[in-house]
């Protein structure tokens, strides 16, 4: 036998080689696309800005203030109560000391023409019971999200309150590639896998979610096709906002 490589090991080689540089250039096709995805949702949220400024001054000008309204003492898991909820002056000063927004450098992040229909007149708000540690943990998430870095103090509060809890079993698709999305989502506990395909190639794993990140917030914004797959790997549990929920707070 000699020292040198039989031919079918040069074939298995070449073979091998060929299949790496098909997958680096379906890597690069997804990493194009991803980008495109990215810059595409920048400028709609640049141009939803732009259009909801005085459609905002407006509504709040006329909006009722919260301010006296009765809170309700009682409410089971998983139902709203309407107003406030007892702990909701003192979250908000919470809230407050955590963030301050300086007036002079205040802007909205707007939702494009589908969320600008104007929001219902008789919104009520909702409030999710949930825990001190949660509500923190929201905030915390929202606050770091471009989408509500120019809310004030209470409406990011009333934001918090109207996250509900939802929780589901490892293997559970959250959202899907492709599927219109309506909720943005902030993780309490658990793991979940970030998912992407390209055409009809099997999807690549890009990340993982865990406590105190969020995800979806483009559903906010407009009606816009979700850009990955979010699969929980464990149990998880999560907290969710609707989008007539986010309108019915900041419009």
């Amino acid at each position: 036998m000699g020292a040198g490589a039989s031919t079918q090991e040069v074939a298995d080689l070449r073979l091998a080689l060929e299949e790496k540089e098909a997958e680096i250039m379906r890597l690069q096709a997804l990493t194009k696309s991803l980008e495109a995805s990215k810059a595409s949702a920048e400028e709609a949220a640049a141009k939803a800005t732009h259009d909801l400024t005085k459609s905002h001054e407006i509504s709040k000008a006329t909006r009722p203030s919260v301010v006296g309204r009765p809170s309700l003492s009682k409410g089971g898991p998983g139902h709203p109560l309407i107003s406030q909820s007892p702990s909701t002056t003192s979250f908000a000063t919470r809230a407050h000391e955590r963030k301050s927004v300086d007036p002079a450098k205040k802007r909205r992040v707007e939702v494009s023409a589908e969320v600008m229909q104007k929001a219902p007149t008789k919104y009520k708000k909702v409030v999710y019971p949930k825990s001190d540690g949660s509500k923190e943990l929201i905030l915390k998430a929202i606050q770091s999200n471009i989408l509500f870095q120019g809310l004030s103090q209470g409406e990011q509060s009333d934001c918090v309150d109207a996250f509900q809890c939802r929780e589901h079993e490892a293997g559970v698709e959250i959202i899907t590639q492709g599927d219109q999305g309506e909720n943005f989502y902030v993780v309490q506990s658990g793991t979940l896998d970030i998912l992407v395909s390209v055409k009809t190639n099997p999807p690549i794993k890009f990340g993982a979610l865990t406590s105190g990140m969020g995800f979806g917030e483009l559903a906010l914004l407009c009606n816009t096709p979700r850009a990955a797959t979010i699969k929980s790997k464990s149990s998880v549990v999560l907290w969710a906002l609707d989008r007539n929920d986010f309108r019915g707070h900041t419009l």
